[in-house]
């Protein structure tokens, strides 16, 4: 006789096996709130396989999300919002430092090895645990390798700490892989990478403490999906130039960790440190360091920006 599970009173799985066994014990372990790892080791199953249950439970409308911790303490965890962002970043500090990246093109002439090494060095020496990452990872059609030996290359040139988690929106030329080959990199990412979170393409929303942050990267070949949410930030890759635009939102736009610039924008491949001051749980200031590399690390500009209250609409 087969046994129905009932879990928070919403979700029911039939035990029809092994496989049904899993998810009904993952759905227990999701709302523990435990680590990724240990959920691993409870399952006794491999990131692969995890990433299978995972994809089951999706396709039944079980929500999850991921919470962050500053002290690389990352937990999965139930939701049942499914307008949730799939991503919160919890810290206990005041003031919370990241870094934000974009654009390495990995398989490219143009990807610099040397600047990832530089941008974990600077996390490394300054405390700082949590890298904003806005996408083309890997330079997709435009190289003249395929897509699983690019990776391979993003692997092995992108450093890894265990002190560090990475947040990452994929790109148009990270959505080339799947826009024609039917290839999901970001699966490959989560079985390869425990430092990686994917949070999707073109465009997604975390959640820093109480505050919304939007990420974003013009996907190209297809519309950027449109979701309106009430986030007073926003950091963008694509553009490959720094530029911050101010007012009622503050958009940043993240430079190319790359040598893929454009000499009219006057650029230098960099990266941006980010420092979100906490009034509450709330984000009430930002300041931004625009930093690059020419034979030193240098600062070239720095920016306050204090966030307005946004009145919720009627």
């Amino acid at each position: 006789m087969n046994n129905v599970v009932f879990f928070h009173e919403k979700f029911v799985i039939m035990n029809l096996g092994d496989k049904m066994e899993k998810l009904n014990q993952l759905t227990s372990l999701l709302a523990k709130d435990l680590p990724i790892e240990e959920i691993l080791r409870e399952l006794n199953c491999n990131r692969q396989q995890l990433l299978e249950y995972l994809k089951k439970l999706k396709a039944i409308n079980y929500y999850f999300e991921y919470h962050i911790f500053d002290n690389k303490k990352t937990i999965l965890t139930s939701n049942y919002d499914s307008n949730g962002t799939g991503v919160n970043i919890y810290s206990n500090k005041e003031v919370l430092s990241v870094i934000a990246i974009s654009d390495i093109h990995c398989g490219s002439k143009s990807e610099r090895a040397d600047l990832l090494d530089e941008v974990y060095n600077y996390a490394i020496e300054n405390n700082i645990h949590i890298i904003f990452n806005l996408g083309d990872l890997i330079d997709g059609k435009n190289s003249k390798d395929p897509t699983q030996k690019q990776l391979e290359k993003l692997y092995q040139i992108y450093p890894y700490d265990p002190s560090i988690t990475n947040i990452v929106l994929l790109g148009n030329h990270d959505y080339h892989s799947f826009y024609y080959d039917d290839y999901d990199i970001s699966e490959d990412l989560f079985i390869n990478r425990d430092d990686f979170i994917v949070t999707g393409y073109g465009l997604s929303y975390v959640a820093l403490e109480k505050t919304l942050i939007g990420l974003h990267h013009d996907l190209s070949i297809v519309p950027n999906p449109i979701i309106h949410a009430p986030a007073p930030i926003h950091l963008h890759g694509h553009y490959h130039y720094y530029k911050v635009t101010t007012g009622s939102l503050l958009k940043i736009m993240v430079p190319t960790l790359s040598n893929h610039i454009f000499d009219y924008k006057n650029t230098f491949p960099g990266f941006l440190k980010i420092d979100f001051y906490f009034n509450y749980n709330k984000i009430t200031k930002v300041n931004i360091q625009s930093k690059i590399l020419l034979d030193r690390l240098i600062t070239t500009s720095e920016l306050d920006y204090s966030v307005p209250v946004l009145k919720k609409k009627k």
